[in-house]
């Protein structure tokens, strides 16, 4: 069974050893049980002490911010040690059930299983999006320093991003904040494990 823990901007934890019909209902999980598990895990575990690189077929409905060449260059920028029992990096492609639970707490960017960092595709439709509130200070500054821009207008909060903006987003931030999950993997403690993680992307993630 597979243990993975989603990016802290998805809000929660997923455990594969615990049955509940609410797994049946995640299309994240789904996506990465058909790419991965059904599909490309041979391709993952016959390239021993080396990570490889996986690009799925993109939904027209996504953008997938950043290339194979950029994911490998910005990890071969790091310590090596950092890619130690790293099978690998998987772009996922999206799907429609994905582009429908988007907008809620389902959301996700990046997902660390197996030893795999799977970095899923964000929906061209959210470029800009809007809210009532404010993203918690932390994470808003880890959007600015993306280079995303908050506006404020009609008694709504904006949110600003560019393909530009965004590729810098998930090279530099959630690509690293998994690998810190990686890095972190035997932390069996998920609060910590995510406050590891979130400390990895700031101190790595833009040197």
């Amino acid at each position: 069974m597979l243990r993975k823990t989603y990016n802290y901007r998805g809000q929660r934890n997923s455990d594969r050893s615990k049955s509940s019909k609410f797994n049946l209902f995640d299309p994240y999980e789904s996506e990465i049980d058909n790419q991965y598990l059904n599909q490309h895990y041979s391709f993952f575990n016959s390239n021993k002490g080396q990570f490889v690189i996986k690009e799925c077929p993109l939904n027209p409905n996504f953008i997938m911010p950043v290339t194979k060449a950029e994911v490998k260059s910005k990890l071969n920028s790091l310590p090596s040690q950092f890619l130690e029992g790293l099978k690998g990096v998987m772009l996922l492609g999206g799907s429609k059930k994905q582009l429908k639970t988007a907008w809620g707490n389902l959301s996700c960017y990046g997902v660390y299983s197996d030893s795999v960092i799977f970095l899923l595709p964000f929906p061209s439709e959210q470029l800009i999006t809007c809210s009532r509130t404010l993203p918690p200070p932390h994470i808003k500054q880890d959007y600015e320093k993306a280079g995303a821009i908050f506006t404020f207008e009609n008694q709504r909060w904006y949110k600003h991003f560019t393909r530009s903006t965004l590729k810098t987003f998930y090279l530099n931030d959630v690509l690293i904040h998994e690998l810190g999950h990686h890095v972190d993997r035997y932390n069996k403690n998920d609060s910590d494990a995510e406050k590891y993680a979130e400390w990895f992307a700031r101190e790595y993630g833009y040197k």
